[in-house]
């Protein structure tokens, strides 16, 4: 538990940076039109990214990228009333994240194999 703990100590600036990221992006999807929710929501799940980077390096960053397209996905899928662009932009969402998946588990297997 300490240990958990510690992590989460460590890495508060990323998971503040995602969770209220989300939020406005959940608060975006219920308010359209105003916009300033959406851009701030998308301006910290790029911050999420950039931190991640630089404090656990380019595998770890690809499987948050992954993690942000997968939430972002789900909200697009069930928040939207209508089937037209919506629809359309979660589909191309699942695309990109399951690529991205494909990438990291591939890349991770070539790296970490033996000589």
């Amino acid at each position: 538990m300490t240990e958990f703990l510690n992590f989460c100590a460590e890495n508060l600036p990323i998971i503040v940076c995602f969770v209220v990221g989300i939020g406005l992006l959940i608060l975006e999807a219920f308010m359209p039109g105003f916009g300033a929710p959406g851009i701030t929501g998308v301006i910290l799940e790029v911050i999420t990214l950039v931190l991640t980077w630089f404090e656990h390096g380019p595998v770890a960053t690809l499987a948050m990228l992954l993690i942000v397209l997968l939430v972002l996905y789900f909200l697009a899928k069930n928040l939207s009333k209508k089937k037209g662009f919506l629809c359309w932009v979660a589909g191309v969402v699942l695309l990109v994240s399951v690529m991205v998946f494909l990438f990291v588990g591939l890349w991770g297997v070539n790296h970490f194999a033996p000589p």
